[in-house]
């Protein structure tokens, strides 16, 4: 039964992320998502959205953009999920070549960052789970 809520999860979020890939960024206005630079060549629009029990946002990636090693450790888990393109996403020692239609589980306080190094613009999805209060 865990492994069929476990996909039906998934499908959901899949599902979540063909719908956001469809959007265009909102202009920066209070209550609507904003994007920003958040390092050289990464923008990110969020939130996409913002429940207690979860938030989500939309990256873009220029070729070349990086970013920077970091960690969440005011969420659960979270998922990075590719739209278009690939990127290297560094998770703690290991690289992966992050490619769109997967699914890359993050945990909590596992240090990762991304680097886009093709001559394409990638975008994704990064949809974190909060911890229940």
């Amino acid at each position: 039964m865990r492994e069929r809520a476990s996909i039906v999860v998934v499908a959901g979020i899949v599902l979540f992320a063909s719908l956001i890939r469809a959007q265009a960024p909102a202009p920066s206005q209070a209550g609507t998502p904003a994007t920003r630079e958040v390092d050289p060549g990464v923008f990110n629009t969020s939130p996409v959205i913002d429940r207690a029990e979860l938030r989500a946002g939309r990256l873009e990636i220029k070729p070349g953009g990086t970013r920077r090693v970091h960690q969440h450790d005011d969420v659960q888990f979270h998922l990075f999920i590719p739209l278009t393109g690939s990127v290297q996403l560094n998770m703690g020692t290991e690289t992966i070549n992050a490619t769109a239609g997967n699914v890359y589980f993050i945990n909590k306080g596992t240090p990762h960052g991304f680097k886009n190094a093709t001559d394409s613009t990638a975008t994704a999805v990064e949809v974190f789970i909060k911890p229940k209060n």
